[in-house]
């Protein structure tokens, strides 16, 4: 009799491992292929919703690594940065960048941190500076790591030019003008010499420390934190953590 061979089970396991490998693949094939489409997605979203509120910009939005899906299913997104480009601020524009980290996608709920840079060209931080006392119509430059104003003041019938430099900070939300350097008719003067000098009362006025109020520019929740000067260009830095996209603070702009 010719004996029967047992059946070739291990074939079958075989096979069924085979096929568990390709699911598993397949699988993760589709996690990523999803996660990418979900990205893509997610990034769009957002450069719609920053279109909406600054129609001149041009948004590029790039969601941080990690898996979108699984940030998705936590409730947030871990990092998001921005580039908004030139954009209108309400009257100034500037160079746009936001870094925000905990991005909740329920938008009653606050964002941990939001870090907001803003670069101002010259002609722009010369209608910033328009208001400052006795210096509406001085010329502005940046040079260096300050703000240099060129203006004039009168004795008698005499135009004298009179040029001062600030070095900018931020303090209460405004930009902190701090004079660092002036010259009278081209000459070089410390400030002690020219307080004391003879033309000391007449620019008293002008050459001290001037507050420059951006409040207006900014939704009220957004508080300006960092004021400086490089590459020719005046660098605000804002902080916004802590603010809810669906907050009513967003649509209010401060006062000054």
């Amino acid at each position: 009799m010719t004996a029967v061979a047992p059946p070739r089970r291990r074939r079958r396991w075989i096979g069924w491992l085979i096929a568990l490998v390709i699911l598993v693949a397949l699988g993760i094939a589709a996690w990523f292929i999803g996660d990418r489409i979900a990205r893509d997605y997610a990034e769009s979203v957002v450069r719609d919703q920053l279109l909406l509120a600054f129609p001149s910009s041009d948004p590029v939005v790039t969601i941080g690594p990690g898996s979108v899906l699984a940030q998705a299913l936590a409730g947030s997104l871990d990092t998001i940065h921005v580039d908004l480009g030139p954009t209108d601020l309400g009257g100034v524009t500037g160079d746009v960048s936001l870094d925000a980290e905990g991005v909740p996608l329920d938008v009653t709920k606050p964002i941990t941190t939001l870090a907001i840079d803003v670069a101002i060209g010259e002609a722009e931080a010369q209608q910033l500076i328009s208001g400052l006392d006795g210096l509406e119509n001085a010329t502005l430059s940046l040079t260096g790591d300050e703000i240099s104003l060129d203006s004039s003041f009168t004795v008698f019938t005499a135009t004298i030019p009179l040029g001062i430099s600030f070095t900018p900070a931020a303090a209460d939300g405004a930009i902190e003008l701090t004079p660092s350097a002036v010259s009278v008719n081209g000459a070089e003067l410390s400030l002690s010499d020219l307080a004391s000098g003879p033309f000391g009362g007449v620019v008293s006025a002008i050459v001290k420390p001037q507050t420059v109020c951006v409040a207006e520019y900014l939704p009220v929740v957004l508080r300006l934190t960092d004021a400086a000067v490089s590459d020719g260009r005046l660098l605000l830095s804002i902080d916004g953590s802590g603010v809810v996209l669906d907050g009513d603070e967003l649509e209010t702009l401060g006062t000054c």
